[in-house]
């Protein structure tokens, strides 16, 4: 009986891992500074301190918050294919926030560098670099892993998912982003 008792103070002191992303609510905002958002221009890079927008902007908005691995970059690569099959670039605002907090030790040149490729094919993407994984702690967000964040044309979170979304989760997706646009 006392272990029991022991185990369940245990538990009790243990701190929460759920994540603070609610469906049907706003997210929490979020402003980087440090590194921000990918800006392309010609031939040329910058960055620029980044803030999600809080009021929405208009139109249907993918949010995909990424540990700066390749693991978490192919846990949503089908996903991101099905958007490209089914859905003409522009429909709807694609932001990816990569938290390089959680790259590999020395990679981080590696991960700058394919993010400038991505730029280029996709220059009306917004690409944000987290440096600290702010997005991570105040979304309360798995470590070394993706989620990914649906929201109305006002903000509103209508799905989250983190990890690997199957085959049945990508088709609801589709169908609620397709909703979104009627």
């Amino acid at each position: 009986m006392i272990r029991l008792f022991i185990f369940s103070l245990a538990l009790v002191s243990l701190p929460s891992l759920a994540s603070e992303v609610t469906v049907g609510a706003p997210l929490t905002p979020l402003a980087i500074s440090d590194t921000g958002e990918l800006l392309y221009d010609g031939e040329d890079f910058s960055y620029q301190d980044w803030e999600l927008p809080t009021a929405g902007i208009g139109k249907p908005h993918i949010l995909q918050y990424l540990a700066a691995t390749t693991k978490a970059r192919d846990q949503t690569q089908a996903f991101t294919d099905a958007l490209e099959e089914n859905f003409p670039t522009g429909t709807f605002h694609v932001t990816t926030v990569l938290n390089l907090d959680q790259a590999l030790w020395g990679t981080s040149g590696f991960v700058k560098s394919s993010v400038r490729s991505n730029k280029k094919k996709y220059p009306q993407s917004t690409i944000v670099l987290d440096e600290d994984g702010i997005g991570q702690a105040t979304w309360t967000l798995a470590p070394k892993d993706a989620a990914v964040i649906i929201m109305d044309a006002g903000g509103t979170v209508l799905y989250f998912q983190e990890g690997v979304m199957d085959d049945a989760e990508i088709d609801t997706t589709l169908e609620l982003l397709r909703q979104q646009l009627n």
